[in-house]
């Protein structure tokens, strides 16, 4: 956007379309993005394309945000995952290593914090790599990237100083919110797992994660539970050949668990007044990128669907683009524009 701000300066143009131009290039890398992800998928294009088109993440993708930029690479870098850990002819090589690199880079640059997704990459089967010494270095490289990573957020030196929080919050200070965190580990348990227990199911299914419009509003309720069938009407359906073997399933879901226990605990070192007995901060919009994944871990391939592609995609595309511009038209153009 920034790219397109500059060269709509450059030729004149008004203010009004400098914004609207903008916000279109969001979408368009957003979209092209999640289209070739969906095209290397090796199964779940279905489970795909509706989170991909879920109001929240259309909505986002259409804002001077950073969650296009991590939905869309993260995304991508677990297709890649995906591909390696049930397709046995999809091998590691330098083509997929580099977008599968850049992906998890587009969408860490800005939330480092997802970097233990590419952690996924050392569970990776050995088969998938032409030798056994390719298969140690590789993996090696990649432990070492996201320990690196990792260290940035824990330097002691960082968090025993005196670094405040974000004034947001109320009475911030990383620093003493660290301290007490050191010298009650217990109690903090105690508040992340009353936070966790409390919160989880909506931050992952929750309205404001599949239908929302951030300070505009939500979809209805009707229009949310519509959302809640699609999904799990699609997951069941949309198998084949390909699966998750168990193992795979349980290393992902320990990953993608540890990743949201960071989100939490990142909001309640930054976030969260010292000392308070609950996580502030934590959005909804955090745990979008997960979405995918945890649908495609919890899938079974025991149901078989009957009814051809092209009829299905339609009506699936069909009711969701419904969805979408019923919100739109309740949220933003009976409020602003009639």
């Amino acid at each position: 956007p920034g790219l397109v701000l500059k060269l709509c300066c450059i030729i004149g143009v008004n203010f009004v379309v400098k914004i609207i131009l903008s916000k279109f290039s969001i979408l368009f890398f957003y979209s092209i993005i999640m289209y070739f992800a969906i095209k290397k998928l090796p199964y779940g294009k279905k489970v795909m394309s509706v989170f991909g088109l879920l109001p929240s993440v259309l909505f986002l993708s259409t804002q001077f945000s950073y969650d296009p930029a991590v939905i869309s690479g993260l995304t991508l870098s677990f297709v890649y995952l995906l591909n390696w850990f049930v397709n046995k002819n999809f091998k590691v090589n330098f083509n997929n290593m580099l977008i599968f690199l850049l992906a998890v880079l587009y969408s860490c640059f800005v939330k480092p914090i997802y970097i233990i997704v590419l952690g996924l990459f050392i569970f990776i089967p050995k088969d998938r790599f032409r030798t056994k010494k390719e298969n140690y270095w590789i993996k090696g490289f990649i432990l070492i990237i996201v320990l690196l990573v990792l260290s940035t957020f824990a330097m002691p030196s960082d968090l025993l100083s005196n670094t405040s929080g974000d004034p947001r919050g109320g009475l911030t200070s990383v620093s003493e919110q660290f301290k007490l965190i050191i010298s009650n580990p217990i109690g903090y348990l105690n508040v992340f797992k009353d936070t966790y227990l409390a919160q989880f199911s909506e931050k992952i299914l929750g309205i404001q994660t599949l239908g929302g419009f951030a300070y505009i509003g939500n979809v209805s309720n009707n229009l949310y539970i519509m959302l809640l069938i699609i999904i799990i009407f699609v997951a069941l359906i949309d198998t084949n050949d390909f699966y998750l073997k168990i193992k795979h399933r349980i290393i992902i879901l320990f990953v993608l668990l540890v990743v949201i226990a960071l989100i939490w605990t990142a909001l309640y070192l930054s976030f969260t007044p010292v000392g308070l007995n609950t996580i502030n901060g934590v959005q909804s919009r955090y745990f979008i990128p997960l979405l995918y994944p945890f649908i495609m871990i919890l899938q079974i391939n025991k149901i078989k669907n009957k009814i051809s592609d092209e009829k299905l995609n339609f009506v699936i595309l069909l009711l969701l683009s419904i969805i979408s511009l019923i919100n739109i038209y309740n949220l933003i153009l009976v409020h602003y524009c009639l």
